[in-house]
């Protein structure tokens, strides 16, 4: 059966491929409609003709893969719960970017990096859709405002309730949706720099998103400032507020910090979520 329905003018290239993909993926709605968070994904799954999800050892997070002419997932066994859910459903990205493209369903990713955004994109909208994602927020919202009233605890509350990483979260109220503008959402994790197999463990930036109006890359593993508030959460384990100077990359000056310890699933060690406003 195909995902995509409906006759409409796409722009051309990415833009429209984003597009259809996202269209495609608005329309698996039905597959989940009698659900609540977290989303089994059960729907969506067999409508994209996925007999089976298997976890293993594997060397990768997940794979899509033709058995005996039956589409399966294979997913890291060794991974939480939340992240296998995330890479599950990336995997039926690729499946919808594929027929989105015109080509089969089974045919092998190239691994570009555009296409591998597009897949977390589809993925973080089927796991999160954001009627739902909206309506969580405003119901657990403490003004009438409900998006001024945003706060780490209310991205954490949304992972748990989703089932997803506190990344996905963020990128989805920031980035995707822009329901949050000119804040910076970084996760911290206590990790070694995976560019460096004789860096020391250390609190670093696992994943960084923004709705500021400006392009820019936050740099992974850079280490927390040791007499800031995103450390003093960690350390500690609480929630944190000030007024610093970063440097983080590109981004640098004053900004008025959040900093909320989490437990990190699948590590004995916290992690810490911080939000930040140019001050």
């Amino acid at each position: 059966m195909s995902l995509v329905s409906g006759a409409r003018n796409y722009p051309t290239g990415r833009r429209g491929l984003r597009a259809r993909c996202l269209d495609a993926t608005q329309q698996l709605r039905w597959a989940y409609k009698s659900e609540t968070p977290p989303f089994s994904l059960k729907g969506v799954l067999n409508h994209c003709g996925v007999t089976e999800v298997r976890e293993r050892l594997m060397d990768r997070d997940a794979r899509l893969i033709l058995e005996k002419q039956r589409l399966v997932i294979e997913v890291n066994r060794l991974f939480p719960f939340e992240h296998q859910r995330t890479s599950i459903a990336h995997e039926i990205g690729h499946i919808i970017l594929n027929e989105c493209s015109g080509i089969t369903r089974f045919t092998p990713c190239r691994g570009r990096a555009e296409e591998e955004a597009l897949c977390d994109l589809i993925a973080e909208n089927l796991l999160v859709p954001p009627w739902e994602l909206q309506m969580f927020l405003k119901a657990s919202a403490r003004a009438a405002d409900w998006q001024s009233s945003l706060q780490c605890s209310s991205l954490l509350k949304a992972a748990a309730h989703f089932q997803v990483p506190v990344d996905v979260i963020a990128r989805r109220i920031l980035k995707d949706l822009r329901w949050l503008p000119r804040r910076v959402a970084i996760v911290w994790r206590l990790c070694r720099d995976s560019k460096s197999r004789s860096s020391r463990r250390a609190l670093r930036i696992s994943s960084a998103c923004h709705s500021l109006p400006l392009s820019l890359v936050i740099p992974p593993s850079v280490i927390a400032p040791p007499a800031s508030v995103i450390t003093k959460a960690f350390e500690r384990a609480g929630t944190f507020l000030g007024k610093e100077i970063l440097h983080l990359g590109r981004l640098h000056g004053k900004f008025a910090i959040e900093a909320m310890t989490f437990k990190s699933p699948g590590s004995g060690s916290p992690g810490v979520l911080s939000m930040l406003a140019p001050a």
